[in-house]
Order: structure tokens, then C-alpha cells, then sequence
């Protein structure tokens, strides 16, 4: 059997090896990437926010019409309804930090993080 002298081969077969990235070509991609990613994010907090308010107030007048008028079923989908806006509120919540701007990363740190990554990576000879 014929194998690559740098490779690492782990516990489960796979041949793992440090590659030395093209900057020029990375760098287009991560970009777009993150553009990508930055967008969807802001439309999650945009739509999710305020739907998930609307939710709370929904459940709210759900078990507040529920509790005047003695129909127990609506008490409990308000409740139901409240319960879902919030796990929705808490999970667009934990988008708020990535898109402060002390927790974004420049795209240059990224490529030298990458670079410094790449050139401490060895591949050591295993037999």
C-alpha cells in the first residue's frame, strides 16, 4: 500500500495533513461568506425580535381571554404560545453578541490566524 510520507493517521483510518493555504483564493470566498453570514443574522434579529414580542403579547391576550370568559383551553395555548416565544426570544438573543462589534473579527485577522494555523500544523511520519 502506497501512502503519502506526511500524512497522520488517526485512530479511525483517516490521513490528516497540514496544507499550506492560497490567501488569494481563500480570502474572495471567506468574504462572501461572511457577507452572507452577517445578513442572515441581522434579518434572524430583524424578524425574530419583534415576532417573537408579538408572540408574547399574543399569549398573554390568549390567557387573559381564557381566564375572563372560564375556557381552560385557551389559559393553556397561551401559555403554550408564551413558552414558544420565549424560547424564541432566547434564541435570537444569543445572536445579539455576535454582531457587536467587539466580538466580529477583521478578515485579516482570520487569514493570518489561518496562516499562523498552517504553518504550526506538521504532518509527523507515523508507520
Amino acid at each position: 500500500m502506497t501512502t503519502p510520507r506526511d500524512a497522520y493517521w488517526d485512530e479511525l483510518g483517516i490521513a490528516w495533513c497540514a496544507i499550506k493555504p492560497e490567501v488569494n483564493v481563500i480570502a474572495p470566498r471567506l468574504k462572501a461568506r461572511l457577507r452572507r453570514q452577517s445578513l442572515l443574522i441581522t434579518a434572524g434579529l430583524v424578524i425574530g425580535l419583534p415576532l417573537s414580542a408579538a408572540g408574547l403579547l399574543l399569549g398573554a391576550l390568549t390567557i387573559w381571554s381564557g381566564l375572563t370568559t372560564g375556557t381552560w383551553n385557551f389559559v393553556t395555548r397561551g401559555l403554550a404560545i408564551g413558552v414558544i416565544s420565549a424560547i424564541v426570544a432566547i434564541a435570537v438573543s444569543l445572536l445579539l453578541p455576535v454582531r457587536a462589534s467587539e466580538a466580529a473579527r477583521a478578515l485579516s485577522e482570520m487569514i493570518d490566524h489561518l496562516r499562523q494555523r498552517s504553518r504550526g500544523l506538521t504532518c509527523p511520519d507515523r508507520q
